[in-house]
C-alpha cells in the first residue's frame, strides 16, 4: 500500500509537471505571436532562444562534478540529478515528439558515448534543430495557434515514416492506420485554414506549410540523432543540447549578420525587444525542458508524452477565449478544426499505443 501511495504521489506530481509544460508551450506560442507582431524577426528570436541551450553545459558539468565528488555518499540532490541524467539518456521530447523507441531500438549495450562523439553528433544535427525552430516560430506569423499546435503534433508521423525509410524500422498495420489518420486530420485543418488568417495578417496556408515543414524537420532531427548515436546506451542529453546551443550560437551568427545587412531595420531591435527574446528562450526552451525531464522521470516517457496531448485542446480553448480563433463563428471551419484536431490526436495515440502498453504492463 505504501508503494502504491508513493506511485500515486509521483504520478500526480508528474502530471502536474506535464500540465505545466503544456501550459508553458501554449503560452509561449501566444507570446511568440505577439512579439513577432512587434516586428521582431523569427530568425532573431530563434537564434537567441536556441543559443540559450548553452546554459545546459554548466548544468552538465555540475551534475558530473557531483556524481564524481559524492560517489560514495547518499545525497538526495545528487541522486535526483543522477536519475535525470540517466533518464535523459533514454528519452528526449519536444512539443510531444517522443524519441525513446528510436534511441533504444537496435542499440547494443556499448560503452557510454564520449563527449567528443556527442559533440560531433550535435554539430551535424544542430542545423536541423535550428530550421525546425525557425519554421515553427515563423508559422505563427501566418496561422492560428490552434492550427499550429495541431499540425505540430504530426511530428510523430514524420518521425515514424522517416524511421521506416532511413533506418528500417518495422512498419505495422497499426502505424499505417495511425499515419493515415494523421494525414486526414492535417488535410481537415488545412481546409479549415484555407481563408486568410487573422494571425499577423498573413496567409494561413503559408503558415500551415511552415508548421508542417517544422514537424518534418523535427522528425528528421530525431531519426538523424538515432543514426548518429545508434550504439550508445547512455547519452547525456543535457550535454547534447548544450552543444546544440553552442553550435547554434557560433554557426548561425554569420547568418544573422548577413541577414541584418540586407534588412536595415533588423539591427534596430531595442533592448526591451531583445529581453523578450531572452524571456521566450528561458521559459519556452530551458525551463520547459527541465520540467519535462522531471515529468518523464516520474511518469515514464510514453505516459508523459501522451499527457502532452492536452496542449491541443488547451490551445484551441485559449485561442477562442482571447478572441483570436479565425474559425470561430463559422460552423464549417469550426467543425473541420475540431475534426482535424481529433484525427491528429487519434493518430498520435495510435503511434504511442504499443509503447504505452509495453511500459505499463511489462
Amino acid at each position: 500500500m505504501a508503494l502504491l501511495a508513493r506511485w500515486d504521489a509521483r504520478a500526480r506530481f508528474g502530471m502536474a509537471l506535464v500540465l505545466a509544460v503544456a501550459t508553458l508551450w501554449v503560452a509561449a506560442s501566444f507570446f511568440v505571436q505577439s512579439i513577432e507582431e512587434k516586428g521582431i524577426p523569427p530568425l532573431l528570436l530563434t537564434y537567441v532562444a536556441n543559443s540559450l541551450f548553452v546554459l545546459y553545459l554548466p548544468t552538465h558539468a555540475l551534475i558530473r562534478g557531483w556524481r564524481g565528488s559524492k560517489k560514495e555518499k547518499i545525497e538526495p540532490h545528487g541522486s535526483m540529478l543522477d536519475e535525470i541524467e540517466q533518464q535523459e539518456a533514454k528519452t528526449i521530447s519536444y512539443r510531444g515528439m517522443e524519441m525513446e523507441n528510436l534511441l533504444q531500438a537496435g542499440s547494443t549495450k556499448g560503452p557510454e558515448a564520449t563527449d567528443q562523439e556527442i559533440a560531433k553528433a550535435a554539430l551535424k544535427i544542430s542545423p536541423l534543430w535550428f530550421v525546425a525552430e525557425w519554421t515553427f516560430n515563423a508559422s505563427l506569423m501566418s496561422t492560428s495557434i490552434g492550427s499550429n499546435t495541431i499540425l505540430s503534433s504530426s511530428s510523430n508521423m514524420f518521425t515514424f515514416l522517416l524511421a521506416v525509410l532511413l533506418i528500417g524500422e518495422a512498419f505495422t498495420v497499426t502505424k499505417l492506420a495511425s499515419i493515415s489518420t494523421v494525414i486526414v486530420g492535417i488535410v481537415a485543418v488545412s481546409v479549415a485554414d484555407s481563408e486568410p488568417s487573422n494571425a499577423a495578417g498573413g496567409n494561413s496556408m503559408v503558415g500551415d506549410a511552415l508548421c508542417l515543414l517544422s514537424a518534418l524537420c523535427y522528425g528528421l532531427f530525431t531519426v538523424t540523432l538515432r543514426k548518429e548515436l545508434a550504439d550508445d546506451e547512455r547519452v547525456s542529453m543535457t550535454f547534447f543540447f548544450g552543444c546544440v546551443g553552442l553550435f547554434n550560437l557560433v554557426i548561425f551568427l554569420p547568418v544573422i549578420l548577413v541577414y541584418g545587412l540586407y534588412h536595415p531595420g533588423f539591427f534596430q531591435i531595442t533592448s526591451s525587444d531583445f529581453g523578450l527574446c531572452l524571456i521566450k528562450g528561458l521559459f519556452d526552451n530551458v525551463l520547459s525542458d527541465y520540467l519535462w525531464a522531471r515529468a518523464v522521470l516520474l511518469l515514464g516517457p510514453t505516459l508523459a508524452t501522451v499527457g502532452l496531448s492536452l496542449e491541443v485542446p488547451m490551445a484551441i480553448v485559449a485561442e477562442f477565449l482571447v478572441g483570436h480563433a479565425p474559425w470561430a463563428g463559422h460552423f464549417g471551419r469550426t467543425f473541420l478544426t475540431f475534426l482535424g484536431g481529433a484525427l491528429v490526436l487519434g493518430g498520435f495515440f495510435g503511434l504511442q499505443r504499443e509503447e504505452l502498453v509495453e511500459e505499463v504492463y511489462l
